[in-house]
């Protein structure tokens, strides 16, 4: 667990939330893959979210958001 992952969940679960969908299907290990690898479909978000959603689950940690915070004043 870290302020990263835990950010990555949020967004994960922002996404879900605000489509009623996740990010990825599959068989858990094709979504665990997914999760690693692929870049998600956010285009089921309305397009003002999608740079801040698409940044708060990008791959490499340091590559998102200072801080879950930062993350949710993006949105607003």
């Amino acid at each position: 667990a870290s302020r990263e992952g835990d950010q990555y969940a949020l967004a994960a679960t922002y996404f879900h939330l605000r489509t009623g969908k996740t990010l990825f299907e599959g068989s858990p290990a094709q979504v665990m893959a997914a999760h690693l690898r692929r870049e998600p479909d956010l285009t089921p978000l309305p397009e003002e979210e999608r740079p801040a959603v698409a940044r708060a689950l990008a791959k490499r940690p340091k590559d998102r958001w200072p801080s879950c915070a930062a993350f949710a004043a993006a949105l607003t």
